[in-house]
């Protein structure tokens, strides 16, 4: 997450972050996931397709 103070910008860890903020930032990056063509799950699919998500990742290792 960027966040500005006096006109400069950080980057905030997300070990740093509270909840929501962890949220929105992981929401950011779905969204942008999504716009190149890519789907990452949220936790409420991968649990219900956990079998077949770590399946592709294991098929697909080399590119990870």
């Amino acid at each position: 997450m960027v966040y500005e103070k006096n006109g400069v910008k950080f980057l905030k860890e997300t070990s740093k972050q509270t909840n929501e903020e962890c949220s929105k930032f992981v929401e950011w990056i779905r969204n942008y996931a999504s716009k190149e063509g890519l789907f990452i799950p949220d936790a409420e699919q991968y649990k219900e397709n956990k079998f077949a998500i770590d399946r592709d990742i294991d098929n697909h290792k080399i590119y990870l």
